[in-house]
């Protein structure tokens, strides 16, 4: 769809507008977005209060459409039920008369003036049309009656039916503002990513208002966006073992969607976790019995060993340099330890960190797939920078083996081997 104020092209499921950032004007009853002014949703019917146009810019197509003549003709077919008187039939044209002489030219002005007229004819008679079909097309979109002409209806009848559709129309036009003000205040809280207000919100109005199908929609949506800001919450606690802080974090997310199986799932990797933590040891470097790799590379010339224990020797001038043509995807270390470890994370000075010159001449891997002693594994994105970076995983993982193996490289200017200076566990 497109912004009914500013013309900007927009995803259906909206609400403001990304570009202009005014509130898309909808229906209230069926979300009908509304492109014109006008009296009522031309879908189903809902009468529209005039402050749901207040963006709307005033050349819109409803009031370019609706002049003096169609307003009226329109203000009839509504209120009386009866259509614009029709133009009698068109009679055919009389035979042309004899040929005559020429008459002599008109004056331009007399021209022009005529001319004027048969145009200002022209556009009234359009006018006239597009006002009768503009309310025969209205009356019968929403079905409203014409007056009964077979039946007698008593004034006091008419007068009671009256009062009670102006009573149940303001009945619901109140429940109507009340919903919208409910789904406005939690659009502001989801603005500032507040999802738990914004769910509480929706989850207040709809004890008031149970049948609202607009929020029920919005509880779905506030749920699902509370839910994954949870989560993510749990993850980031849990990676930096914070358990208390990620229960109470859990605990919070469960008491605004109860049996959430999301949320259930995560609250036993939690407990899993906290065991692993409480079971087994954190990592340490001096637990590695060895360290092998897929290649290194040699230059004897130079009496030059790029071996995989070049990672942990404590010195930057040193580093594993894959040995295999081309640029080392694929090629790994492995490192092996004496028991099983929890271990949270990687620390990693990646590229050749002797010098900046030696950094930007040789790859430096930008991805390393991180394989444990279960067979599962993680990829590990890097950033392209001559400094120590610290990665933490997923999930802290019990694991007496870990194997790096390049994904992905950032390219040299001068040799495309893929290096690593030091590498620790955490």
């Amino acid at each position: 769809m497109n912004c009914p104020i500013c013309g900007y092209e927009l995803d259906t499921s909206v609400k403001f507008c990304t570009n202009c950032g005014k509130k898309i004007p909808r229906c209230p009853t069926c979300g009908e977005v509304l492109y014109e002014r006008s009296r009522f949703c031309t879908k189903d019917g809902t009468p529209l209060p005039p402050e749901l146009f207040a963006d709307l810019p005033a050349d819109g197509r409803t009031e370019r459409l609706v002049s003096a003549g169609i307003s009226a003709a329109v203000t009839e077919i509504l209120e009386n039920g009866t259509q614009p008187a029709a133009k009698p039939p068109v009679r055919p044209a009389p035979p042309p008369p004899p040929s005559r002489p020429a008459p002599r030219p008109e004056p331009p002005g007399k021209k022009k003036k005529g001319i004027a007229v048969a145009v200002a004819v022209v556009v009234l008679l359009l006018v006239l049309a597009a006002a009768v079909a503009f309310g025969t097309y209205y009356v019968l979109e929403h079905g409203l009656p014409f007056p009964d002409k077979g039946g007698d209806v008593s004034s006091s009848e008419e007068d009671s039916s009256r009062e009670d559709t102006s009573a149940g129309e303001d009945e619901t036009d109140s429940e109507d503002k009340a919903i919208q003000k409910a789904l406005d205040q939690a659009d502001v809280h989801a603005s500032a990513r507040e999802y738990h207000n914004a769910l509480t919100v929706i989850q207040d109005a709809l004890e008031e208002y149970p049948n609202s199908r607009k929020l029920k929609n919005a509880l779905e949506e506030y749920e699902d966006l509370c839910v994954a800001a949870v989560m993510e919450e749990v993850d980031r606690l849990i990676g930096e073992k914070r358990f208390d802080e990620a229960q109470n974090a859990l605990d919070a997310g469960l008491a605004l969607v109860p049996a959430h199986t999301d949320l259930l799932d995560k609250a036993r990797e939690l407990e899993n976790a906290i065991a692993l933590a409480d079971n087994t040891p954190p990592v340490t470097m001096a637990g590695i019995t060895s360290i092998t790799s897929s290649s290194f590379l040699s230059e004897p010339n130079l009496n030059l060993y790029h071996t995989p224990e070049r990672t942990v020797d404590g010195s930057l001038s040193t580093a594993w340099v894959e040995g295999l043509d081309g640029h080392g995807i694929g090629e790994f270390i492995l490192f092996e330890f004496d028991r099983a470890y929890l271990v949270s994370g990687i620390r990693i000075n990646a590229g050749y960190q002797k010098s900046a010159e030696l950094y930007t001449m040789n790859n430096r891997p930008a991805a390393l797939t991180v394989t444990f002693s279960d067979g599962t594994e993680q990829t590990v994105a890097l950033q392209d920078v001559n400094s120590l970076q610290e990665i933490p995983f997923l999930l802290p993982v019990e694991t007496d083996s870990i194997r790096l193996s390049i994904a992905s490289v950032y390219p040299g200017t001068t040799y495309m081997d893929t290096v690593i200076s030091e590498i620790s566990f955490y």
